[in-house]
């Protein structure tokens, strides 16, 4: 199978209430983002989405297919890889040159879920223009 980027969407009456996209090159389909409405969690349509993109894999003739990372502390997202029956494989980071700061802090440090918590309560008008900045300067 050649190389394909997928956008896949989950509506209910008209409202768009998850979506995922996909990177697929080799022979393995990589999960790369997602996002769900909270308000409609109840209707499993990330399952309904992950399925439908191992399906879609599977006619294209990949082979394998690539939850993607998780940080250790999100029990959650990880119980909900593991119902998929996903093989836990370790994903060491390595940065050059070496990087000090909030950059490179750990996910389960209590810094980085101070900023997020934080984050998570602004405002849209405070946190769309500034998170394209901070992405291209700390991502």
């Amino acid at each position: 199978a050649s190389g394909a980027l997928q956008l896949l969407l989950a509506e209910h009456r008209g409202t768009t209430v998850a979506g995922i996209i996909l990177l697929a090159y080799g022979n393995t389909v990589h999960y790369a983002y997602g996002a769900s409405n909270e308000l409609y969690l109840d209707l499993a349509s990330n399952n309904l989405l992950f399925w439908t993109a191992i399906t879609w894999g599977c006619t294209q003739g990949y082979k394998r297919f690539d939850f993607g990372r998780t940080a250790c502390d999100n029990q959650g997202l990880m119980e909900f890889k593991r119902r998929w029956g996903t093989i836990k494989e370790p994903l060491p980071y390595y940065y050059y040159p070496r990087t000090d700061g909030l950059a490179a802090t750990s996910e389960s440090s209590w810094k980085y879920r101070l900023l997020t918590d934080i984050w998570r309560k602004l405002p849209l008008a405070i946190t769309a223009p500034l998170g394209g900045y901070l992405y291209r300067h700390l991502g």
